[in-house]
């Protein structure tokens, strides 16, 4: 009897212990999923701030607030942080001598026009345009223009904050010509 309580009591050890080598085994094995960009993701709280840079960053400035089941397309992450296009709304400002304007349509007349942050010469430069890249004029103020944020302006929102979605095929291509 005393034999069959120590075969048993040794089968019960080496079997915790290759129970634990699995768990170990398991967790050395894990691994994560790269994501590819773009995708789509949803906004998981009542007030999601966007921002121009990261947080940490000591130029933090929020641009705009997302609310609950906002969508967004992420592009990249940094840190904490999924970098975003522009989200619906969104608003930058360039020269008006440097766009031909019909309406609320305008065409970039040269190569290298600097979109900033808000209508001062001295605002942070988000991106340029290209000639003839088209833009959307939502309003002019004082020899600038406030357009539509174009694709290659990029926010950031905190990544516990969204709920990723499925990946994206591909972005739709900017339209070259206005008319």
């Amino acid at each position: 009897m005393k034999k069959s309580v120590l075969v048993v009591m040794a089968l019960a050890a080496l079997g915790a212990a290759a129970a634990a080598q699995d768990v170990k085994a398991g967790q050395e094995k894990t691994s994560f999923e790269k994501r590819s960009f773009p995708f789509e993701g949803d906004v998981t709280v009542e007030r999601l701030n966007v921002r121009m840079f990261p947080k940490g960053d000591a130029n933090s400035i929020i641009t705009s607030v997302l609310g609950l089941g906002d969508k967004v397309t992420v592009v990249a992450e940094k840190d904490e942080y999924y970098q975003i296009l522009p989200p619906k709304g969104s608003t930058v400002y360039v020269t008006a001598k440097n766009i031909k304007r019909d309406g609320e349509k305008g065409v970039a007349l040269q190569n290298e026009v600097p979109v900033r942050l808000d209508s001062r010469v001295n605002a942070d430069v988000l991106c340029t345009l290209k000639e003839n890249d088209s833009v959307k004029v939502l309003g002019e103020h004082m020899g600038w223009l406030k357009i539509e944020a174009p694709a290659a302006v990029k926010y950031f929102v905190g990544k516990k904050y969204v709920h990723l979605g499925e990946a994206m095929t591909a972005l739709p291509a900017p339209k070259a010509d206005v008319g």
